[in-house]
């Protein structure tokens, strides 16, 4: 993340360089969660802005960027980020949903089948139609409504490698993932 900071960045023609280095705030969030900031100027030195990132446990970083263009509102500004920051909960992702997941094209020795993102699926020879999930991306049911009018229900289960989906105990490979 420091290293990201020392590169600056670009946004809209806006460039933004750091003034220093990060620092890492001696006090701990209110959730524990540590927090860093740093501040960064344009090259013409009218712009300066601020960034405070809460680091959580889950490996990842909520950031928040205040800019001004008055030296005399920089203060005040810093002073709001970090309440606004000491002022973040955070609780642990959700899981995937299973249309996160799902999309692309699965085999095995006799069957091929595609499920697409917009929940449209072609299933071998036997037809096409569109198709419903509940569930995560591990397991979870998925219901095939046919054009033909026939509904079957199935149980889905991505093995741990994320390289098979069983559908009612019948393992298909992953052939590739649509992303959604």
């Amino acid at each position: 993340m420091h290293q990201r900071y020392n590169n600056g960045f670009t946004e809209r023609g806006v460039s933004l360089l750091p003034m220093d280095k990060p620092i890492e705030l001696i006090h701990l969030h209110h959730d524990n969660h540590k927090f860093f900031r740093g501040d960064y100027q344009d090259c013409t030195q009218t712009l300066r802005a601020r960034v405070v990132a809460v680091l959580t446990p889950f490996g990842d970083a909520i950031v928040i960027l205040g800019m001004t263009d008055s030296a005399d509102k920089f203060t005040i500004l810093t002073k709001r980020l970090e309440e606004l920051a000491s002022s973040i909960t955070t609780q642990k992702p959700r899981s995937p949903l299973p249309m996160d997941v799902l999309p692309g094209k699965y085999s095995d020795e006799s069957t091929e089948f595609e499920l697409s993102p917009n929940r449209a699926f072609v299933w071998g020879n036997e037809g096409q139609g569109t198709f419903e999930c509940m569930g995560n991306e591990l397991e979870g049911e998925i219901v095939f409504k046919f054009d033909s009018k026939a509904v079957n229900k199935m149980k889905y289960v991505f093995d741990d490698s994320g390289k098979f989906l069983s559908l009612n105990g019948v393992r298909y490979r992953v052939c590739s993932k649509t992303n959604v």
